[in-house]
């Protein structure tokens, strides 16, 4: 009896580790670059959509995160629309993105 309890213990234990990993991945809100000469910045709502602004100028974007992979695709008005995946990485308070060509990009949240 007393190794059943141990290992529900346990079992508990590694499922609020999951619950609170899962509440830190969270990057809605809005992400200020701190990489020397760049000005930009990304507003990322909960339903998908959000703004991209880059030295002054904003456009609406749509993006996904999932299995480590964003993507984010911009809108150009008559000009359609581009895209980008990136791998990321979210520590605390700052994002990460590695393009595929090895330039890495970090934001701070505001």
């Amino acid at each position: 009896m007393r190794g059943r309890k141990l290992v529900v213990s346990i079992v508990m234990m590694i499922a609020v580790l999951l619950a609170g990993c899962g509440k830190s991945g969270d990057l809605t809100g809005k992400w200020v670059c701190t990489d020397e000469g760049i000005s930009e910045s990304l507003d990322l709502f909960s339903d998908g959509t959000g703004t991209f602004t880059q030295d002054g100028e904003s456009c609406e974007i749509t993006w996904v995160a999932e299995e480590g992979r964003f993507k984010l695709t911009r809108s150009l008005g008559f000009l359609g629309e581009s895209s980008g995946t990136f791998d990321f990485e979210l520590k605390k308070d700052t994002l990460t993105f590695f393009s595929d060509d090895g330039e890495i990009q970090n934001f701070i949240r505001e």
